[in-house]
């Protein structure tokens, strides 16, 4: 069996190295709990309307098949389209705060998410607990439609405070250094909120020096390699909130 590790680093094709925690196997089995929970309970209350209604009683032979495969498609696809909606995530798994991510560092794309759909569901045919057995044995904590689609089940940290957001509090009376910010997006800001709060990096000097650079090629402005920063960057961040908060 390998050797069970607690986190997952991602190299991405702009030479970024993201670190995440895999997800624990209690928290995949409650999120997993959860998603059937809900389907079982849709199911009975599908049922329960019917059998209110006396449908069952009207319908023939034929009928009564085609209704059941009909009330069982949602549970079958539920997974499937729920990770689709919910990027990633269940609505099990947005409550444990894990969710599906590619091991390339890009974003799961539909077909990721149908390979582990059709994996799952043969991984319950052959054998039930197959993909339990595969997550146990694999290093990164993947069963064998992770495996196929290149994908792991990672905790995603949840959002609770104004700091962990893009942009930044300013007070009323905040004086702006660069107005030329507005010529940035708020997924510019995103990523230079990303490259401030990051702490594993490897080269984090250059890679905050780089993005330094970036942003002063965007705003239009002379890079000053003697300024510290961070400083600068968080100053672009403060500015661009605060020209945000005059346009709401």
């Amino acid at each position: 069996m390998l050797e069970y590790t607690d986190r997952i680093s991602i190299e991405t094709t702009h030479n970024v190295r993201l670190d995440y925690e895999v997800a624990s196997v209690s928290d995949r089995m409650i999120a997993w709990f959860i998603d059937t929970v809900i389907c079982a309970i849709y199911i009975a209350a599908v049922l329960f309307v019917l059998d209110y209604l006396e449908i069952w009683n009207n319908l023939s032979d034929s009928a009564t098949i085609w209704l059941s495969f009909g009330i069982a498609v949602p549970v079958l696809f539920y997974d499937l389209i729920s990770e689709l909606i919910f990027d990633g995530q269940s609505i099990g798994k947005r409550i444990r705060n894990i969710k599906v991510i590619k091991l390339d560092g890009t974003s799961p794309s539909f077909s990721s998410y149908f390979i582990r759909w059709v994996t799952r569901l043969l991984e319950n045919v052959l054998f039930f607990g197959l993909g339990f057995v595969a997550v146990l044995a694999s290093a990164k904590g993947q069963r064998l439609g992770d495996i196929a689609a290149g994908t792991a089940v990672a905790t995603v940290k949840k959002r609770v405070s104004l700091k962990d957001t893009i942009l930044h509090y300013t007070s009323e009376d905040y004086t702006p250094t660069y107005p030329q910010v507005t010529n940035l997006t708020s997924r510019d800001i995103e990523t230079i909120k990303y490259v401030l709060n990051a702490k594993s990096l490897q080269n984090l000097y250059y890679i905050r020096s780089e993005c330094a650079k970036k942003v002063c090629e965007v705003i239009g402005i002379e890079y000053n390699i003697d300024q510290d920063v961070v400083k600068f960057l968080q100053t672009i961040v403060d500015d661009y909130t605060y020209y945000r908060s005059q346009n709401n």
